[in-house]
């Protein structure tokens, strides 16, 4: 079924953005918020929090783990079908999970709810541009803040569900509340652009480099690896999202900004109970302020985005310089106020941050393969958190003290700020170049080099890169794609 085009801003439009808002919402209750049942764990199979930690750590890697593969399903099956089936094995997963009498099976429950309530979690990153064109930054804002409203929403309830009913009964409920992925999948209706998409995913035509004939002098094995390998890079775009440095760049960000983010967040508390020598109370409050500006962060800057006040690449520059504040000057506030201070410029920064980062990426990646770049920047950011965590506990503990990850954190940062800059600056000055040899010689068109995602074609013909041929009304530098982005 697809959407007629009135549904793009408005009518079914807005049941999508409350989808992907809830999507978001319940996500947060299912992984993030997984600490609230080590504690009963501990207690109940009596062991200790080093046991536990790898079950926190198989479900929060889930959605880098399958990023990837969620994006190229996605293309090939709908977003629909995708919420929809990771729904139904995370619900089940956590169901069985409320039976575990023994540690490993509660290894089996993080590994499959991870992994597959990552899958029902990254189409809402997607479907949100098949709806939206003139509101996309408001709608992309609304969407991320639902993992925000979730630490509020489903942190004291699944405490109020542990208290009344055990951690096992806690578990069953849950499971019953996260069926709602199924209904929510179901209002992903399927939209034009997306059917083109995915008509033209599957259609997958060989090029002659392509073709493999029995007249080749190749073995069958060397042409079965072949064919593998083919197959594998028309599912996943690898070669072609290689070529972009844009799209390369933002990956080497996304995996500093995203170490530093993980690390701040785990290590602020720390920092102001033992270097400070604030209380836990006061500690904890401290986070809950930076969730409040992190989630209003979320919701308002789309409005900064819908209204041209500033330009999507602009603003996650900006996002990253902001972000990077805290943790520079971290280490030398030393009043209770000037943290308050800190941790609301960082929830501003940071609350930016990560939904422009999926913005950013549908402005260099063509609209066809985004659905696997997006996937690819996922499981970088995972990447990504795993190095920053390890990375600033090492330094921690060799310095003594969380002065010196604060200023590491801080610089990756800025550094990841300096080098969007640097690769926005030459994007516009090779566009202005090119511009300007259009205008003295119209007849001869300017080269495409590897700094090009797709040929700027803006015919109606089918165009592409030899797979994945989408109309060119949809390519990069078409008019439909300058509104889709």
């Amino acid at each position: 079924m697809t959407n007629k085009s009135d549904s793009v801003d408005g009518g079914w439009a807005w049941c999508v953005l409350l989808a992907t808002f809830t999507n978001q919402l319940l996500y947060a209750g299912a992984v993030p918020l997984v600490g609230i049942y080590l504690v009963e764990w501990q207690e109940y199979f009596g062991v200790g929090a080093g046991s536990l930690s790898f079950i926190a750590t198989e479900l929060t890697l889930g959605l880098p783990a399958i990023g990837f593969l969620a994006g190229a399903l996605c293309q090939r099956f709908g977003c629909r079908l995708v919420m929809i089936f990771g729904g139904v094995i995370g619900m089940i997963s956590t169901f069985f999970a409320s039976f575990s009498t023994q540690l490993w099976h509660l290894h089996i429950y993080s590994t499959l709810a991870g992994v597959f309530y990552g899958a029902a979690y990254f189409p809402s990153a997607i479907v949100i541009r098949f709806y939206f064109k003139k509101r996309l930054g408001f709608a992309n804002g609304i969407t991320y803040a639902g993992v925000g409203a979730g630490f509020f929403v489903m942190s004291p309830l699944l405490e109020t569900l542990c208290s009344e009913y055990g951690w096992k009964g806690a578990l069953m409920i849950q499971s019953a509340i996260n069926a709602n992925f199924i209904a929510l999948g179901v209002i992903l209706r399927r939209t034009n652009m997306e059917q083109t998409i995915m008509t033209a995913y599957r259609s997958k035509p060989l090029t002659a480099s392509h073709q493999v004939s029995d007249a080749n002098d190749l073995s069958r094995a060397e042409s079965l690896c072949k064919r593998i390998l083919r197959n594998i890079d028309e599912t996943f775009a690898i070669s072609h999202l290689v070529k972009n440095a844009y799209f390369i760049t933002l990956c080497l960000v996304s995996i500093l900004s995203f170490a530093s983010h993980i690390s701040v967040l785990i290590y602020t508390a720390p920092k102001l109970v033992g270097d400070l020598g604030l209380s836990k109370t006061t500690a904890s409050l401290v986070m809950s302020v930076y969730g409040i500006s992190s989630l209003l962060a979320r919701v308002l800057h789309g409005f900064l985005l819908d209204f041209k006040w500033i330009s999507t690449t602009n603003l996650y520059i900006l996002s990253l310089l902001i972000a990077g504040i805290q943790p520079l000057f971290n280490p030398l506030v030393t009043s209770t106020a000037g943290q308050f201070a800190l941790i609301v410029v960082y929830g501003i920064g940071a609350g930016m941050m990560i939904p422009m980062t999926m913005l950013v990426c549908r402005k260099y990646v063509a609209i066809n393969i985004v659905s696997s770049a997006i996937g690819l920047l996922i499981t970088v950011g995972g990447v990504g958190n795993i190095l920053g965590t390890q990375l600033m506990g090492q330094l921690s503990d060799a310095t003594g003290s969380y002065a010196v990850p604060f200023y590491v954190c801080g610089s990756f940062y800025w550094l990841s700020a300096i080098a969007m800059a640097l690769i926005t600056k030459c994007k516009r000055f090779k566009d202005g170049n090119q511009h300007d040899i259009a205008g003295a010689i119209p007849d001869v068109a300017a080269t495409q080099t590897d700094f090009d995602d797709i040929p700027k074609d803006t015919s109606k013909a089918t165009t592409g890169t030899g797979y994945h041929q989408v109309p060119g009304d949809i390519q990069e530098g078409s008019d439909n794609w300058e509104s889709a982005v």
